[in-house]
């Protein structure tokens, strides 16, 4: 579509080389990140209720979407932000883990 020139409207705000990337990436990339979100989603809404299960969902989920970027994007820089507030939540919920059944 974006080569057909359907994509006018944004052509000035896309940069060409990040969207070739992410036309060239496997498409199972995709397939993983939307599981891991929809498994880090369940784990936030299991601790919204309360439950200690979901707390091992989210933290198996994001740290999972950070190897699969790796995975996939080997020429990428390191995702040093990303991890940093991965850690960071995944602290502050282990430090509430007592309140959750």
């Amino acid at each position: 579509m974006f080569e057909a020139g359907q994509f006018n409207l944004f052509k000035e705000q896309l940069d060409m080389e990040s969207f070739k990337v992410l036309m060239d990436v496997d498409s199972g990339f995709f397939l993983f990140q939307g599981l891991l979100y929809l498994l880090s989603l369940s784990g936030a809404v299991m601790m919204w209720n309360l439950r200690k299960t979901g707390f091992h969902f989210y933290a198996v989920a994001q740290i999972l979407l950070l190897i699969v970027y790796e995975l996939y994007f080997t020429g990428a820089p390191f995702p040093l932000m990303p991890l940093i507030i991965t850690i960071i939540f995944i602290l502050l919920y282990f430090r509430n883990l007592k309140y959750l059944k």
